[in-house]
């Protein structure tokens, strides 16, 4: 009898261990835990060997998640992110020759029509800030009348220059942001944002919750039907059935080309500054 249960021991504890997996990689009983043990889920992070059973158990409040490894694309989502920063930060820096030089390096990228569409949808949406930039320079600097016989009711020279000045920049970043928003997929993005948050985890933010109300707020957004007016849309009542149950990241890791890339931007950022 001993050497019967010493034969059938090894095969009792793998049994064990399998339902020990499958308890902590299912811990509510879903109807795929089969799948969970063939193939173990990847945590939404850049370490793809981690287990996500415990981001799966923490952010199960939210929705479920899945998290794919992805094929590695350069650059990286948060390293584009980055990147638009950085854009941002020379646009506003910039003098007058160098922003000249960006607006012209940022016009090429119109000649492509998914980059072009964005930025002007985006620009579209911002006018009427622009206008209000606008006459707020114009009518709040001090400086010489732009037309003397209005008095107190013509704006001032100065005004209109720097209003201008800064609904330009303004509109290269948002020009800017439209190549960004062109060049990568929501997901990617929403990743890229999981990825810079990082450094807050410390302080208690939970990215993981972020990044997957992001998201489902997004595809929300995009799917609602559009009413004729926007009260309406505050109005109605949302649906018994809102939002998938499961919502999916594809993870990347950080290249070397990505570092590269970070690297050229902070050099182009040098010299429009320099």
């Amino acid at each position: 009898m001993q050497g019967v249960s010493r034969r059938q021991g090894p095969s009792l504890a793998k049994r064990r261990n399998a339902a020990d997996a499958l308890s902590r990689s299912n811990p509510k009983g879903r109807a795929d835990s089969g799948a969970s043990l063939c193939r173990v889920p990847l945590a939404v992070n850049d370490t793809a060997a981690r287990p996500a059973s415990r981001a799966v158990s923490r952010i199960g409040l939210v929705a479920g998640v899945k998290s794919v490894l992805a094929r590695p694309k350069c650059p990286h989502p948060a390293a584009r992110i980055l990147l638009w920063c950085g854009w941002a930060v020379a646009v506003e820096r910039a003098a007058l020759p160098q922003l000249s030089f960006l607006a012209v390096a940022l016009a090429t990228a119109f000649l492509f029509a998914p980059v072009r569409h964005e930025a002007w949808r985006l620009l579209r949406r911002t006018r009427w800030l622009m206008v209000v930039l606008l006459l707020t320079y114009a009518y709040t600097m001090p400086g010489t009348s732009l037309w003397p016989p209005l008095e107190w009711a013509s704006p001032t020279l100065e005004g209109v220059r720097l209003g201008a000045l800064r609904v330009a920049r303004l509109a290269l970043m948002i020009a800017g942001l439209g190549v960004l928003l062109a060049t990568t997929v929501r997901p990617r993005l929403i990743y890229g944002l999981y990825g810079l948050a990082r450094p807050l985890v410390g302080l208690g933010f939970d990215r993981r919750a972020f990044a997957v109300r992001l998201g489902l707020t997004l595809d929300y957004v995009e799917h609602a039907p559009k009413p004729a007016r926007w009260l309406d849309a505050l109005r109605a009542p949302l649906p018994d059935d809102a939002g998938p149950a499961t919502y999916t990241l594809h993870s990347e890791r950080w290249q070397g080309c990505d570092s590269a890339v970070i690297l050229a931007g902070l050099l182009g950022v040098w010299i429009v500054l320099a």
